[in-house]
This record gives C-alpha cells, structure tokens and sequence, in this order.
C-alpha cells in the first residue's frame, strides 16, 4: 500500500513536470516567432518606401539596371536617381544637401572631416566594384598604345616630348576622370595647357572624330557592356588604347583594358565605385546600398564587364551519369 502510495506521487511529479516542460517550450516557440516577425519587419523597414541617390553621371546605365533589379525583387521600394558630375555630387554632399551618393573615388580625408560636420556624423563609404579608366582614340589614330609615362611627364614644365602637340580631351571639366588623374598620377599643372574638356559625350565623340591624333579618358563604365547598343555604336567610332607604364619594380608594363585586367589590377588605372552614405533618414536607402553587395548586383557589375567587390558564387551541377 506504502509502495502504491510513493509510485502515485512519482507519477504525479512526473505529470507536473511535463507540464511545466510543455509550457516551458511554449514560451520558447512564442519567443521565437516574436522574434522571427521582428526580423521580418526589419527587413520590411529597410526594404520599403523611397529614397534618393545622386550619381556620377558616368554611372547612368549601371545604376538605372541596378535600381530596376532592385525594385523588381523588393516591389514596395521607389529609388530616384539624380545624375550629375562627380564634383558636383561632391559639392552637394559636403553641403548637406545630399545624403547618398555614387562616385569614382573614395573621399579624401579632408572631405571626410568636413561631411562630418555638415552631415553630423562620419559618412561610411561602401566600394561595391572596381571599373577604369579608358584612353581612347579616332580608329584612324595610327598609334595603339598610350605611354602613361610620357604623358605624366609631360605635365612637367620645360619637358617635350611626343605627347607634346597632343590634345588630350575630357567629357566634362568636373568628370571624375579628370580629377582621378591629378590625384593618382602626379600630372602638374602646365599640363592643363593642352587639356580640353567639352559639355557632353556626343561633343566628346565629335571632337575624337574631328582630331585624329587627340587622346580621350573616359570611364570605362560606358563602354563596357558589350550588349548595350549605345556602346556598341561608339566602339565604332573610337578604339581603346592599349596603356604602357613601370610598375613598382621597374619594369615597362603594358596592359589591355579588360574586365580581367581590372580583376587583377594589371591595368594601371582602375578605379573604385563607390556608394557614400550620409546622414540618410530613409531606411530603404540603407537597404538598397546591402543590395548593392548581393549576388543578384555582383551578376549586373560583371554582365556590364566591370568586376564586383564581391564575386558571386558559381554553382556547378555534376552529372554522375
């Protein structure tokens, strides 16, 4: 009877404990679909409403496919593009008058220091790709090659040599090509004397036509995509130049401008695309640039021949049959 009495109350002790067991795993499965509806309503936050972001005008053609995939996959989002010089973008981000801006160079830390105070906070810059640099010339040009060297060179006051005579033409007088090479080469300033930059890209190609032995620059950013109809009747017109320089150690180098050549930097002037964030309010903006990181924009940057910060995975399917 005393034994019957002990195995009822183990049992009852049992029986509590599974109930204290059941409501134990209901309090954890409610946490964690509370948890998992936050992070979906984060995710809903940072990928829902509008936003604004001002970009190289260099850049038009890459942004507006990027934009386009983007409000394909997350359809509540409204990204406005703004497209205008490089230092322009600049300008108005230094101002405040800006907040988010796709450029050809990292800012410079004096351009930090100053969006710091104009912003209210330190502005993160995000590189999602790497293009360049491209010189190009009239396909009648006889040369092939460009001399980087001699160009740079021939910035130096009192220097002549076979770039001399040469005018060497830019889009526009605040393109990022133009300020990329004074900061990154050391050209002087008497090199200005036979520099010229025109308004548009239509006045640009006329002049390349007009001049056969004229050097141009240009982001290689709208010349890249082999598919774009736009470019291909460009690349009609023009050729792209082949760019000798010394390397590190010395040695004469010449490089193709190629998607791979920017992928391993054998080409002597790339550069990086670069996403700056302000003082944004609009929390899709941020979803927009953590796009830019993804699989999906890594596959838009190398189908326009350019190469992505971070390259996509490639899945491969074996057949064991």
């Amino acid at each position: 009877m005393r034994s019957g009495k002990i195995n009822n109350i183990f049992a009852a002790y049992q029986c509590k404990n599974c109930i204290g067991y059941f409501f134990f795993m209901l309090i954890l499965f409610s946490a964690a679909c509370k948890q998992k509806e936050n992070n979906k309503l984060s995710d809903f936050e940072y990928n829902f409403g509008a936003a604004q972001i001002t970009c190289d005008e260099n850049y038009k053609s890459l942004t507006d496919e990027l934009i386009k995939s983007y409000e394909n996959v997350f359809d509540s989002t409204d990204i406005e593009a703004s497209y205008v010089t490089e230092q322009d973008a600049i300008d108005l981000f230094l101002k405040d008058s800006i907040q988010l801006m796709m450029i050809g160079r990292n800012l410079s830390e004096a351009e930090l220091n100053n969006a710091s105070i104009t912003q209210g906070l330190r502005p993160k810059q995000n590189i999602i790709a790497y293009e360049a640099i491209a010189v190009i010339a009239s396909t009648e040009m006889p040369d092939s090659i460009f001399d980087l060297d001699a160009f740079i060179q021939n910035s130096s006051a009192g220097v002549k040599n076979k770039y001399t005579d040469t005018k060497f033409i830019f889009e526009n007088a605040k393109s990022g090509t133009l300020a990329y090479l004074f900061n990154t080469t050391g050209l002087q300033q008497p090199s200005t004397q036979n520099m010229f930059a025109v308004d548009s890209l239509e006045a640009f190609m006329q002049y390349l036509k007009t001049d056969k032995n004229a050097i141009g620059f240009l982001s290689f950013a709208q010349l890249s995509d082999n598919d774009d109809p736009v470019v291909k009747d460009i690349l009609k017109e023009i050729k792209i130049l082949k760019v000798v320089h010394t390397d590190t150690t010395g040695v004469r180098m010449i490089a193709e401008l190629s998607q791979s050549t920017i992928a391993t930097k054998e080409y002597p002037l790339v550069r990086p695309i670069n996403v700056v964030v302000g003082n944004i309010s609009e929390r899709v903006g941020m979803g927009f640039v953590n796009f830019l990181y993804k699989q999906k924009s890594a596959r838009i940057f190398l189908k326009a021949g350019l190469i992505p910060s971070q390259i996509p995975e490639r899945q491969i399917l074996i057949n064991e049959d």
